[in-house]
């Protein structure tokens, strides 16, 4: 089920696919996303770009969105509300953003289906490849019926 989910978000997001993020994981609520340091995505510095960062933890806190609720999510209305990001050091090598909704998924559903709409945050972690953390972001998700 969740290389599906992998694939349909991949395909749903062109400009996931422009800067060559790759969703590497999804499961209930946590994901990882991947994006190798290009010259095309390098800052002065050399090192990626901060907006390159940004994206790579929004799409991942996307996946991890999408893990919570699964299949329902495609009849759903999710909208990234607010964010906020802190960046820690020079982001070089490949950048692994990892994941995780700051409410357990059952949590998430159950409010959804008792409220019709549910609002929580995903913390996402951006690494380098030795593990140390770039930056620090949180996205806060809005999610309510199709309109």
């Amino acid at each position: 089920m969740w290389d599906v989910f992998k694939k349909q978000f991949q395909a749903a997001v062109p400009f996931v696919n422009t800067l060559g993020i790759i969703v590497t994981d999804i499961n209930s609520g946590t994901a990882e996303a991947t994006l190798a340091v290009t010259p095309e995505l390098a800052n002065h510095l050399g090192t990626l770009h901060a907006g390159a960062m940004f994206t790579l933890a929004e799409t991942a806190s996307g996946a991890a969105m999408t893990g919570a609720l699964g299949a329902k999510v495609f009849e759903l209305r999710a909208v990234a509300a607010t964010s906020d990001i802190s960046y820690k050091k020079l982001a070089k090598g490949v950048i692994t953003a990892r994941a995780k909704t700051s409410i357990p998924a059952a949590d998430i559903n159950k409010t959804l289906e008792e409220e019709g709409k549910v609002r929580f945050a995903v913390n996402i972690e951006l690494l380098d490849e030795s593990e140390e953390i770039v930056a620090l972001v949180n996205v806060d998700w809005h999610v309510s019926p199709k309109r």
